[in-house]
């Protein structure tokens, strides 16, 4: 008889059709729809129920994404077509790249990374291509600058440009040479 009624309570379980209307009222949304591997813009009733939970946000519904917010593309972080905007994602064993890359950054909010038990080992099989570097990861390969230091002794940059009109590229990267530490930048 107790097998019968756990048997009974898995079986009976309520379900909604997925409509955008459904939402309404709602304090806190799962989102589910796609996981990372979405490689094709979104349409018809998926982007009609990202909408929707996009406008439940505005009214104070919080949203959860699992793995990664819907219309994220997980390799590049593209938004395909329409994409939810969570205030925290969920995802599981290592962040994805659409998770750091923009415009997905914007969409993620708060990121965790669930420990489902998948062991470091996977990696050898799975060989990561691209890893996250942060302050932590390059802080001892940058010279620090000394005291007594001067812009002669903390490296020359000469970044060359194109014509007259064209030199916003040029101007960003001397701008970036300064603020990482050279000590005298030239635009070319």
């Amino acid at each position: 008889m107790v097998a019968a009624a756990a048997h009974t309570a898995v079986t009976c379980q309520a379900r909604w059709p997925a409509t955008p209307e459904g939402l309404d009222g709602a304090h806190v949304i799962v989102d589910a729809l796609f996981g990372a591997g979405l490689d094709r813009p979104v349409e018809g009733l998926p982007r009609s129920m990202i909408e929707a939970m996009n406008a439940a946000a505005g009214q104070g519904a919080r949203v959860v994404a699992v793995d990664l917010p819907s219309g994220i593309n997980g390799i590049t972080g593209a938004v395909m077509g329409a994409a939810v905007t969570a205030d925290e994602s969920v995802t599981f064993f290592r962040a994805k790249p659409g998770h750091w890359l923009l415009p997905g950054r914007l969409h993620r909010g708060r990121l965790t990374i669930a420990d489902i038990g998948i062991p470091e080992s996977v990696l050898d099989t799975v060989r990561p291509r691209c890893i996250l570097v942060g302050p932590d990861r390059v802080r001892d390969t940058l010279p620090v600058p000394q005291l007594t230091g001067h812009k002669y002794s903390r490296g020359h940059v000469v970044v060359v440009s194109g014509g007259a009109s064209t030199t916003g590229a040029a101007r960003l990267a001397a701008r970036a040479a300064l603020r990482a530490g050279a000590g005298l930048v030239t635009l070319a």
